[in-house]
């Protein structure tokens, strides 16, 4: 299959095509060399990022994003700072992820993505494994960090989007008893819906682990394991 390389749409689309086909290196090469062409392509940049973190090299982003920045304009400040809060946010510096994604959240293009991830690191700001952090460790959400996520949540529903889950996972963070059984209820109509459901199937082995309902929590990560990705 060629493709002309000048053709971003084609490149790109070929790019998420490897990656469907688990195909990353060239997934990322694909991307790369898109960036070669316009370096200050944040969407890409943000794409590519996610990719190296994946593949544990997310210092590897940097170079990137530095090029970028000497290449930016000022209508593309926002794209800028979204990516940096990427990087930060892979790299364990939640304090300057949140600086940078703040910056982004009121852009139209990033702004639903960066509030996203603001949230997901108010929730576990040491980007931990959640599980291994609650069995093995005393991990907890503060209640000002749930407070912002809930403020941000209520941004993403003046915007249109579907925060259900969302709201599930802030509930499960509290880890008060309530709240988790509260939880339950919800993620039990979401899956109805659809129990093939990833992040659905997921917040709820997460709430039974907490509820201390290991061997249920278990049933519903298998039918995550299963699925062929």
């Amino acid at each position: 299959m060629k493709i002309e390389q000048s053709n971003e749409e084609a490149t790109y689309m070929l790019a998420n095509l490897m990656l469907m086909k688990e195909q990353t290196d060239a997934a990322m090469q694909s991307y790369i060399d898109l960036l070669e062409k316009e370096p200050d392509n944040y969407n890409i940049l943000a794409h590519l990022i996610e990719l190296l973190r994946r593949a544990g090299k997310i210092g590897d982003s940097l170079k990137y994003i530095e090029n970028a920045e000497t290449k930016t304009q000022r209508s593309k400040m926002a794209g800028l700072s979204y990516c940096k809060g990427l990087y930060s946010r892979y790299n364990s510096e939640p304090q300057k992820a949140l600086k940078e994604l703040n910056f982004a959240r009121f852009d139209n293009f990033f702004g639903e993505s960066a509030i996203q991830n603001m949230i997901e690191i108010y929730l576990n700001p040491a980007n931990d494994m959640i599980f291994s952090s609650i069995l093995e460790t005393d991990y907890g959400t503060t209640p000002e960090n749930i407070q912002a996520a809930k403020e941000l949540v209520n941004e993403l529903k003046i915007k249109g989007m579907d925060t259900s889950i969302t709201e599930v996972q802030i509930l499960i963070a509290t880890k008060q008893k309530a709240n988790l059984e509260q939880a339950q209820k919800l993620l039990k109509a979401i899956l109805q819906k659809n129990s093939q459901y990833v992040s659905g199937n997921v917040c709820m082995g997460l709430c039974l682990f907490i509820l201390k309902k290991s061997s249920d929590a278990r049933n519903y990560l298998k039918t995550v394991i299963k699925n062929d990705y």
